[in-house]
């Protein structure tokens, strides 16, 4: 791969890889961000975004990712309308070769 050639060696004169497992890492991560938001109920509304104060004192709503959505005792919200989606697509079809002409 020539870093051999160019002098490098992996944790000595090149930092080792952050993250070994993207996928583990990740889903730890979702889980520690579903953990705080679970710890803050009062910040989610019931559609399960984000509420923010504005300077002004109000509350309002901010754009919140589908996997964090929590309802107001912590559950996943699930996401009805792409889950009847995906239950009502129709299944792949098998191209058919047109006829020939008689």
């Amino acid at each position: 791969d020539g870093s051999c050639e160019a002098g490098v060696t992996l944790g000595h004169s090149y930092p080792e890889r952050i993250v070994l497992d993207l996928k583990s890492e990740r889903e730890k991560s979702v889980e520690s961000t579903l953990h705080m938001r679970r710890q803050s109920i009062e910040w989610n509304n019931d559609r399960g975004y984000d509420l923010i104060t504005l300077p002004n004192g109000k509350r309002t709503v901010v754009f919140t990712k589908k996997e964090y959505r929590i309802d107001n005792e912590g559950n996943l919200l699930q996401d009805v309308k792409s889950q009847t989606a995906k239950k009502s697509a129709p299944k792949s079809r098998k191209k058919v070769a047109p006829r020939g002409r008689r």
